[in-house]
């Protein structure tokens, strides 16, 4: 299996069973991957993106002789609002090194579908890079009370984003971790755009409902990703969400490992 995305370092609102990068690859391993695309937590978290994409560089070359039989690929972060008001070059900024960008309305701070945002992600299509744009970590309800989410991706946001987005960036963009009730209503569009769905939300499975099959059914087997969370999330589970899916066997080794190597690799 491949994963498309997990994270190492220390999470701000809460102790993980896993932080290190060495423990993360170590439990991997032991789940059967035999590789992880990757993020450092302080990428999503500091105000400087770029100052926390150089510490996980730096922990990686550190630890990355330690870690064995499975491959790992780091993702860097990146906030458009960061690069506004610093007025940055993407081009001197973007680094061969990471696999693709992600970057998150919620934690970052910034809204989805305003123009800096849209312009950003458009001129790293047109360099061939590949941006993950993350939804949310894990459920609201679970979040630590004294923090509020002002930013955190809503239906009119991801629509208007949606809509304006340029068709270059078609199999360029993995939208991860999205709670189904945004996707469920631009489907049609994310299928026209070619763009990448995870996984790994906790709204994509229940007892009475598969909306893995949903996903396949409306937007094909070739653009459904996994992605675990880990180790925010069982990483069991959302291996469990595809297998037990009423989808083809087919379907679900493309889910399970053709998928990331074709976004991310491609």
């Amino acid at each position: 299996m491949i994963d498309a995305l997990s994270f190492f370092g220390s999470y701000p609102f809460r102790r993980l069973f896993a932080e290190s990068l060495a423990e993360v690859a170590t439990h991997m391993r032991s789940k059967g991957f035999k590789k992880i695309y990757l993020i450092n937590f302080s990428s999503l978290f500091y105000r400087d993106p770029f100052k926390a994409n150089r510490i996980a560089l730096n922990i990686y070359r550190r630890e990355r002789e330690n870690i064995k039989d499975v491959e790992i690929d780091l993702l860097g972060g990146i906030n458009p609002s960061y690069i506004a008001i610093n007025n940055i070059d993407i081009e001197e900024i973007v680094e061969p090194y990471f696999r693709a960008y992600v970057m998150s309305p919620a934690y970052h701070g910034f809204r989805l579908d305003a123009k800096g945002s849209i312009k950003l992600v458009e001129d790293l299509c047109s360099q061939g890079r590949k941006i993950v744009i993350l939804d949310l970590l894990e459920d609201i309800r679970e979040m630590h009370r004294a923090y509020k989410l002002i930013y955190m991706v809503k239906d009119e946001h991801l629509e208007r984003f949606l809509r304006n987005i340029d068709k270059i960036c078609g199999k360029k963009i993995l939208l991860a971790s999205f709670r189904y009730e945004l996707l469920k209503n631009n489907l049609a569009r994310i299928l026209d755009l070619e763009l990448y769905v995870d996984t790994s939300s906790d709204t994509l499975y229940g007892y009475q409902y598969d909306r893995v099959r949903e996903l396949v059914d409306s937007i094909g087997e070739d653009l459904v990703v996994l992605a675990t969370r880990t180790p925010i999330a069982y990483t069991e589970a959302a291996v469990f969400r595809v297998i037990y899916s009423d989808i083809a066997d087919s379907a679900k080794k493309k889910i399970l490992y053709d998928n990331a190597l074709k976004y991310y690799e491609i």
